[in-house]
């Protein structure tokens, strides 16, 4: 029996309820990451006189990397239908997060020895503990679903859409994870000030916003040359631009527009929020 038959359910059905647990996922660590740099433009003393990230936190990012590397192996094995090799390279993804994990664990203890624990009162050290705190809580859920596929790996059970959800996953993490480290280590850094996040993530909306502006004219663009003339007509608004371009967007050769545009307007109100709560903070200290 073919492998592709064991899933009782359509095709791409895993695919499509991963990107659903993947946006979720997106809201919470970009809620906490608007949150952090709020709280960092708001504090008088972040990280003065205290001690340096540990450096098991780069061995961790070192492992997670090489977890990426074997994660996209063990896809493009079982792509090839390769179902040894795949089931391997499954096992080394396995293997580096398992040591990501403890040398997470090994930073939380170095940075605890050095005072500077849960409890100690330090909001440098209750993000850095919380941000790969709830890390490590979705590379545990990471850890237990590539288990499963291991498992069904050793079996020759294990279906190419499951390959492709783990690697998708693990990248997510991945740059989740790049992403908390980038901004730990700038939140730190002697020259960042409130001025300059507000005008940094102030900078980033208008980024990200002439970014939209520029995936709605190009949807107008393409439904014009369509003769989709209700459409374009109705798109001069934005968001109903959005909705076509999501309904018509395989027609009208876009069908990668919707997500691209979904991430950059996510992006978009991300900056947006924290430039505007870190100028409240200026306001009130100008007064």
């Amino acid at each position: 029996m073919n492998v592709e038959q064991e899933s009782a359910l359509p095709s791409g059905t895993g695919v499509m309820g991963l990107a659903a647990l993947l946006a979720s996922l997106s809201i919470l660590f970009l809620s906490g990451l608007a949150g952090f740099w709020i709280i960092r433009a708001r504090a008088i003393v972040w990280s003065d006189n205290l001690p340096g990230l540990p450096s098991a936190l780069w061995a961790s990012t070192a492992a997670l990397v090489l977890l990426g590397f074997f994660v996209e192996k063990a896809r493009s094995a079982r792509k090839g239908n390769d179902l040894k090799r795949a089931h391997s390279h499954l096992r080394h993804v396995l293997i580096c997060g398992l040591v990501f994990t403890v040398f997470q664990f090994i930073a939380w203890l170095d940075l605890s020895h050095q005072g500077l624990s849960v409890q100690s009162g330090s909001l440098y050290a209750f993000n850095f503990f919380f941000f790969t705190g709830l890390h490590v809580i979705h590379v545990l859920g990471g850890l237990i679903y590539t288990g499963f596929v291991y498992a069904k790996s050793k079996k020759g059970l294990a279906f190419e859409e499951q390959y492709f959800q783990v690697a998708l996953y693990w990248h997510f993490l991945s740059a989740v994870w790049l992403v908390i480290v980038s901004s730990i280590l700038l939140a730190n850094a002697s020259f960042v000030t409130p001025w300059r996040i507000y005008l940094g993530f102030l900078g980033l909306a208008g980024l990200f916003g002439f970014l939209c502006a520029c995936l709605w004219i190009k949807t107008l663009i393409q439904l014009v040359r369509f003769k989709l003339w209700w459409p374009a007509l109705v798109s001069i608004f934005p968001p109903m631009a959005y909705v076509f371009v999501c309904i018509e967007g395989k027609r009208i050769q876009l069908s990668a527009v919707p997500i691209l545009w979904g991430i950059l307007f996510a992006l978009f109100l991300f900056s947006l929020s924290v430039a505007l709560a870190t100028g409240v903070n200026l306001g009130e200290l100008l007064v």
